[in-house]
């Protein structure tokens, strides 16, 4: 196998949740997961992944949004989840997961 040389500030390193999306795809820190018509973001804080998302009202509704914030564990268990990509690779994708 050839070896390349890469700059280590050309580098991320991630964390992997340990959890895989419905296609069989592992979960890392800076995902960015499609749930049903929501997006979110897996996030390492306090020792512990935590998926973030906000979750817009009805459209015609006031626009009032809601943080629900849940452990990737209960996220795949509960829920058909994507990985769509990652915020370092793509970092517009950022902007999904704000909602």
């Amino acid at each position: 196998m050839a070896r390349k040389k890469v700059a280590a500030d050309k580098v991320i390193l991630s964390r992997a949740t340990g959890c895989k999306d419905q296609n069989g795809v592992e979960i890392f820190e800076g995902d960015i997961l499609k749930i049903n018509d929501t997006y979110a973001e897996i996030d390492y804080d306090c020792s512990c992944f935590l998926v973030s998302f906000i979750e817009k009202v009805k459209e015609n509704q006031v626009d009032n949004n809601f943080l629900v914030i849940l452990t990737v564990k209960e996220l795949v268990e509960d829920y058909k989840v994507t990985v769509i990509g990652n915020v370092y690779a793509n970092p517009e994708l950022k902007e999904l997961a704000k909602g």
